[in-house]
């Protein structure tokens, strides 16, 4: 009895010497796990944010570009649009030189013209001077400098003169009557 006694407790010394040592190799190989899972992950994880990098980049890259290209086309469109503003202007004073506005007459030195339906008279005494126009209204003559508005209150209504500009060869005037204020 002695022999299996001791035999049984020498097996359950060993089963509990094998427990023991497969645990811990159990905590080892679980330790030795976990690191090669994080390492895995880890480079799993640096190798998807170089690849976004990439695609970010080329992403900008293209951004770039299309930034580029929308500002040469704006440069080119305000180059276009300035160019038609400028025909626009020349064409308009063209259009003028060629058919004045409405109420807007062009004196030549010593000419007078009726205008108001026949309730003005305006002349040009003499050519214009340096600083300013003479004009004679009515029979009355008046020193006026360009931009200067000369308000007539009639008896069948109220007329207003302004000189636009003038020359050495000619004066342009605005002259229009309307009902008295």
């Amino acid at each position: 009895m002695s022999t299996t006694s001791q035999d049984f407790r020498t097996d359950q010394r060993n089963a509990g010497r094998l427990r023991k040592a497969v645990r811990q190799r159990s905590w080892t190989f679980i330790v030795i796990l976990v690191i090669v899972l994080s390492l895995f992950s880890y480079l799993a994880g640096m190798y998807t944010i170089s690849r976004d990098l990439a695609q970010t980049r080329l992403l900008l890259q293209a951004l770039q570009t299309e930034t580029q290209k929308a500002r040469r086309d704006l440069a080119a469109q305000n180059s276009s649009q300035t160019n038609l503003q400028a025909q626009l202007q020349r064409t308009k004073a063209e259009l003028e030189a060629i058919r004045p506005s409405k109420d807007s007459f062009v004196i030549s030195p010593n000419q007078s013209i009726t205008v108001g339906e026949g309730l003005l008279t305006i002349g040009l005494i003499g050519s214009p001077t340096n600083g300013s126009v003479s004009l004679n209204v009515n029979g009355v003559r008046h020193a006026l400098g360009s931009g200067d508005v000369l308000q007539l209150n009639l008896t069948k209504s109220s007329c207003r003169i302004a000189v636009q500009s003038f020359d050495m060869f000619k004066a342009t005037i605005v002259a229009s009557c309307g009902t008295p204020t």
